[in-house]
C-alpha cells in the first residue's frame, strides 16, 4: 500500500489508565486491544468499543434478561389470587344451596345443607405456611357441621380457549379441622351463550398431591390438569365464554375453614415452591374492574338549573378505570338524597354510567352521595 502511514500513540493497559490525554485525542491500549477517546480532564479516557464488543455486550444483557424471566414463576391465570381486592366487601353469608360473588373474581356455591359465612382475614405476619407473606386469606365459618354436600371455590377465567389441549397446574392453600374431609378440584369449559355453543367440558385433575382439605404437613395442594383441547368446538354468540378453575371441599364439621394464595398456571408445576406471579395492588384492581366495579360519580353534589319539570334529566356521571368485559348491568347500592328531582334510569356502557333523573320543579336540581356498581361477570 501507498500513502502516509497514521499512528496514534500506544501503550500498555496500565498505562493507558495513568494516562490523561489531550481533548480529542485517540490512544491504543495495546493489551486489550482498545481505543481510548481523551477529553483533557478524565485519568484514562473512555474505552471505544468496537461492533462486535458491543454485540457481545448487548447479548450478554439479553442472557440476563432471559435467566430472570426463566426463573420468574409462569403467568397466573387467576386475578386476585390473594383475595386483596374487595369492592363488594369483606364478609358474606350464603345459605345452605346457595352461591354468591364474594371477594372480587371469586364465585361461592355452597352446596351443603348448612349456611356458611364468608371473611377476608389476615394472614398471621411472619407464619411460614404460605411462601410470599400474602396479607389475606378466605376463612369458611360453618357454625353447624353439615352433613352433605360441598363448598365450591370458583374462578372463572375469561375465554374457553385459555390452556385448551395444555397441561396446567393448580395450587391452592387449604387449612381446616383436623380430620380427613376431601378436597377436590376441576376446571369446566363453557363455551358461553348464544346461538349454537358446544357443551360444557369438565375435567378432573390427573394428580392431586393431598386430597385433603387438613394436612399435618402442608397447607399447598397441587392439582395437575390435562386440559381439553377444544377442536371441533363452538363458541356462543354472545362472548361469555370461560374456562373455570373449581375447589370442592367437603366439610363435615362445625369451625373455619381457610383457603389462600390460589393460582392457575400452564405446565406441570406441581414441584415448583411457589407458582404464584405477585402484581401491584392497582394492576390487580384493574384486573377486577374489567367484570366489576362499585363506586361513587365522578361529579359528585354538582347541580344542574331547569326551567320546569321534565324526565330523563342529566343526573350523576361515572366513568370506569378500565373498559368492562361487556355492558355491564349497572345498579344503584346506596341511594343518593335527592334534592327537586327523583331517580329516573341508569344507562350505562363499557367505559361508564350515567343516572337520570326526573326533575320535580323549576330551579336547581341534584342527586348527591350515590353509590353504584356495575357488573359484567362471566
Amino acid at each position: 500500500m501507498t500513502g502516509i502511514p497514521w499512528q496514534w500513540r500506544r501503550d500498555t493497559k496500565a498505562k493507558n489508565d495513568a494516562f490523561t490525554g489531550a481533548e480529542g485525542e485517540v490512544t491504543i491500549d495495546k493489551e486489550t486491544p482498545a481505543l481510548r477517546l481523551h477529553d483533557g480532564l478524565t485519568v484514562g479516557g473512555f474505552p471505544i468499543r468496537s461492533y462486535d464488543q458491543e454485540l457481545e455486550n448487548i447479548q450478554d444483557v439479553v442472557d440476563a434478561i432471559q435467566d430472570e424471566v426463566s426463573e420468574r414463576p409462569p403467568e397466573n391465570y387467576l386475578i386476585n389470587g390473594d383475595f386483596v381486592v374487595a369492592q363488594r366487601g369483606t364478609s358474606f353469608t350464603i345459605a345452605a344451596s346457595g352461591s354468591a360473588y364474594i371477594l372480587d373474581r371469586w364465585l361461592v356455591t355452597n352446596d351443603t345443607d348448612q349456611s356458611v359465612t364468608v371473611d377476608q382475614s389476615e394472614v398471621t405476619l411472619g407464619q411460614t405456611d404460605i411462601p410470599g407473606n400474602p396479607r389475606y386469606k378466605v376463612q369458611l365459618t360453618f357454625a353447624t357441621a353439615p352433613t352433605s354436600g360441598t363448598i365450591r371455590v370458583e374462578q372463572r377465567v375469561e375465554g374457553v380457549q385459555k390452556l385448551a389441549g395444555k397441561t396446567a397446574t393448580a395450587r391452592g392453600y387449604f387449612y381446616g379441622p383436623t380430620g380427613a374431609e376431601t378436597l377436590a378440584a376441576e376446571v369446566v369449559q363453557n363455551f358461553g351463550t348464544g346461538g349454537s355453543p358446544s357443551s360444557e367440558v369438565t375435567a378432573g385433575a390427573t394428580s392431586l398431591d393431598v386430597a385433603t382439605i387438613y394436612n399435618s404437613s402442608s397447607m399447598a395442594r397441587s392439582a395437575v390438569f390435562n386440559v381439553p383441547s377444544i377442536s371441533g368446538m363452538t363458541y356462543g354468540s354472545n362472548g361469555d365464554d370461560y374456562l373455570a378453575l373449581a375447589w370442592e371441599l367437603s366439610p363435615r364439621q362445625a369451625g373455619i375453614y381457610e383457603i389462600a394464595h390460589m393460582s392457575l398456571v400452564e405446565g406441570d408445576a406441581s414441584s415448583e415452591t411457589d407458582t404464584f406471579e405477585p402484581r401491584s395492588d392497582g394492576i390487580e384492581i384493574l384486573l377486577c374492574q374489567r367484570y366489576y366495579w362499585q363506586g361513587d360519580a365522578d361529579d359528585q353534589g354538582l347541580s344542574y338549573l331547569y326551567a320546569s319539570a321534565s324526565s330523563g334529566m342529566q343526573g350523576p356521571v361515572a366513568s370506569f378505570q378500565t373498559e368492562m368485559r361487556t355492558e355491564p348491568t349497572a345498579s344503584i347500592l346506596t341511594a343518593p338524597t335527592y334534592s327537586s328531582c327523583s331517580s329516573g334510569s341508569l344507562v350505562s356502557s363499557k367505559r361508564g354510567l350515567a343516572h337520570r333523573l326526573t326533575v320535580t320543579s323549576a330551579g336547581t336540581y341534584r342527586a348527591l352521595q350515590g353509590i353504584y356498581e356495575a357488573d359484567a361477570e362471566l
